[in-house]
């Protein structure tokens, strides 16, 4: 049996194939209070703005290098500017939609769709596994953060990396 994680010095731990991973693609520029800034660049006590509570202060960042499933979401494909540009995200990030899209899956107004479920293969493609270096940053409780031009969930657990 192959261990799942590989600690390489002064860099986060590297994963194995993982499915339904979370998080924002290094690069991915939040919505702070001190403007847009790359999602590398938060820390702990960085202020973002946030959909569903106003200015939060960020509890904690991780970050890992991993292989995962990804989609690439074309610009404009969810709304006019919504992405301005393409977003790589992976599969299993939540993305908030409120257009007529919630209403046909989920019969709502506002759901939080994984992007795996958005995949129409024109706009949303499925891109296969690729190598990411990947962010999670966290709140006191889930929040919907701008990222990347989108609005996406945060998740309230660090990877767990057992």
């Amino acid at each position: 049996m192959e261990p799942k994680t590989v600690l390489r010095h002064g860099k986060p731990p590297v994963l194995a194939l993982q499915t339904r991973m979370t998080g924002f693609v290094s690069g991915t520029e939040i919505v702070t209070s001190d403007g847009l800034l790359p999602v590398e660049h938060l820390s702990k006590g960085d202020r973002v703005i946030t959909r569903d509570g106003g200015m939060k202060q960020v509890s904690w960042v991780d970050a890992v290098y991993i292989t995962t499933n990804a989609v690439v979401i074309a610009a404009d494909a969810l709304g006019f500017a919504k992405p301005a540009s393409r977003v790589v995200v992976p599969e299993g990030q939540h993305l908030l939609i409120r257009d007529w899209r919630a209403k046909a899956l989920y019969g709502a107004n506002v759901v939080g769709v994984p992007a795996w479920r958005l995949v129409d293969g024109a706009y949303n493609r499925r891109v296969g596994a690729r190598s990411l270096h990947l962010f999670r940053i966290g709140f006191e409780t889930q929040h919907t953060v701008y990222a990347g031009g989108l609005e996406m969930l945060t998740h309230n657990e660090a990877f767990d990396l057992a």
